[in-house]
């Protein structure tokens, strides 16, 4: 290419991301993700989303979480959720606008971000490379997952850091660290940018030449103010009377949880699940490798080289407790990965328009990679996305019905029950308290941690069993499958026997739901098998009809009280 026509190029995209143009692009990724959340607004919650949505509600009615939802999560998502419902009311459409007015803010935290460490190119890139890989269904985007929450902290929190360290100002960094104190009680591994910020401030000062005093100064206002979330919320729960059961859930067990892998296996999940995530977002991960190649050569990033680093490995560090790498966790290193293919970009067209290299061989191809992971994206995601119902693109995303048919218990409750008496689900699904508007009779609303190989797993059960008994639910909910417990050959039974002794005098089965998948199929593993025949249900009984010998392994049991129960 003539060098006339490489400095036209470099003229027109200097002129096209300078001032309110360089908007542009990151205007039209927000208005395609509001788009595709608005449209998908009404999704059934999943269990993640049901969890925050039900402590949302009983904190609206002045009970406090951890007292009477037992959950390992801490508790910012759930008092955003409060926030939201508080606004938009009590549904699932108020977590989803929660959702988008997060992952809003995150593009453009990630836009501005991007400017202030190279330039509005590397900015815009890097929102629109974010947009899509946050929506994407292969991190589980669109729904409310705790990575949002944590990432919009920690944006912000990284914007003021700079720009404390920048201007000197006290208060900047106080806010800096109340910001990435705030995304600590999103979700633990939150602390991990924290951190990062801390030992940042410090080493940015060392480098610097600043005095001892100045640096001892500023790190304690950095600290206090990332301590401050979290000290209020525990100030909370201590005089609430739900301090002890707080720190069990959230630290004693959580270690237990984030343990139980060893080395091997989590590298195994680690190599699944980086395929399953990959590969909806191929492009924009190998322009990320891309641009952490030119991290090391483009002299206009030494003054936030690491930086850039620094924040790139905290956010894989927070991929790492427990080693389970679910699906959105890896929403932690999306921004990472999309600052890093701003820099690839940036650096393509800041060449253009200078002398030749072999470097220049590159410009082309990276920007045609570019527009092929923005198309590809589209293409790859758009049956989800542009699905033809909120509740089609839930079964393509998950395969299964399983949270659509959730609704359908959850309105069968509210009519069969008043809203004083309680109900109680066994299985993994908050969201159906959520949904029916009644309150648990059991603080475990997670079969899960009564399931897993831990010293306080027979405990979880007794208490499960002793509140049950207590509450006496008018009905009982027992999710018959597997997802929904995760029993492993070693887990404790007392659950199952206890429920198998005590329904036949106590319950009586009046309804059953059987979910099916997007594909017809379920896995051939089997929870808990049972024959229709065998158990001669009512026809009238069941929502989906159903043949009279048809293996059944999978279904949503809804039991009565007896009227004649002790």
């Amino acid at each position: 290419m003539p060098l006339k026509t490489r400095i036209h190029i470099a003229s027109l995209t200097t002129r096209l991301f300078s001032g309110y143009c360089g908007l542009v692009p990151v205007v039209l990724a927000l208005a395609f993700t509001t788009l595709v959340r608005m449209h998908l607004r009404d999704m059934p919650l999943e269990r993640d989303e049901g969890e925050y949505a039900y402590t949302a509600q009983l904190l609206l009615r002045g009970e406090l979480p951890y007292a009477a939802a037992y959950t390992m999560k801490l508790p910012g998502v759930s008092l955003a959720c409060a926030l939201a419902m508080l606004v938009f009311g009590e549904s699932a459409e108020a977590i989803r606008i929660l959702t988008w007015l997060v992952n809003a803010i995150s593009i453009l935290l990630v836009f501005l971000l991007g400017r202030r460490l190279l330039d509005a190119a590397a900015g815009a890139v890097a929102a629109v490379c974010f947009a899509f890989i946050s929506l994407s269904p292969n991190v589980l985007g669109l729904a409310a997952h705790a990575s949002h929450f944590v990432m919009m902290f920690a944006l912000l929190g990284a914007l003021l850091l700079l720009r404390g360290i920048d201007t000197g100002r006290v208060l900047t960094l106080a806010l800096s660290g109340a910001m990435f104190g705030l995304a600590f009680i999103m979700k633990q591994p939150g602390l991990v940018f924290g951190l990062f910020g801390l030992a940042y401030l410090s080493i940015n000062k060392l480098i610097g030449g600043r005095p001892i005093g100045t640096l001892f100064k500023n790190a304690v206002v950095f600290v206090l103010g990332l301590l401050a979330p979290f000290a209020l919320i525990s100030s909370l729960l201590w005089f609430g009377g739900a301090f002890d059961k707080f720190w069990f859930w959230t630290f004693t067990y959580a270690h237990k949880y984030s343990s139980a892998l060893s080395f091997e296996e989590g590298m195994r999940v680690f190599r699944t699940m980086l395929a399953e995530v990959t590969v909806g977002n191929l492009f924009f991960a190998i322009l990320a490798l891309l641009g952490a190649g030119v991290l090391w050569w483009d002299a206009r990033l030494n003054p936030y080289r690491l930086f850039v680093i620094g924040f790139t490995l905290s956010s894989v560090t927070a991929l790492w407790p427990g080693m389970y790498f679910r699906h959105h966790y890896f929403v932690f290193v999306a921004p990472a990965v999309a600052l890093l293919a701003g820099v690839a970009v940036s650096r393509c067209l800041y060449l253009l328009g200078r002398d030749l290299s072999i470097e220049l061989l590159l410009t082309p191809p990276t920007l045609v990679l570019f527009g092929a992971a923005v198309i590809y994206a589209a293409v790859i995601h758009g049956p989800v996305w542009l699905a033809s119902s909120p509740t089609d693109a839930s079964k393509l995303i998950y395969r299964s019905s399983i949270f659509a048919d959730s609704l359908e218990v959850a309105r069968f409750l509210e009519q069969a029950t008043t809203p004083s008496q309680k109900v109680a689900v066994l299985g993994s699904e908050p969201q159906i308290y959520f949904y029916s508007r009644r309150r648990a009779a059991t603080g475990h609303i997670y079969m899960y941690p009564l399931m897993e190989t831990h010293p306080y797993a027979a405990k979880m059960q007794e208490e499960l069993v002793r509140e049950l008994e207590a509450a006496q639910p008018e009905f009982v909910v027992f999710i018959n499958m597997h997802t929904s417990w995760l029993r492993r050959p070693e887990s404790e039974r007392r659950i199952f026997d206890w429920w198998t002794a005590y329904s036949k005098t106590n319950y009586m089965l009046v309804r059953v739901f059987t979910p099916t998948s997007s594909t017809g199929k379920w896995d051939p593993e089997k929870f808990l098998p049972y024959l229709l025949g065998d158990y001669s249900i009512p026809a009238q009984l069941l929502v989906r009809t159903v043949q009279p010998n048809e293996t059944v392994p999978l279904a949503i049991h809804v039991y009565k009280r007896r009227p004649s129960a002790p």
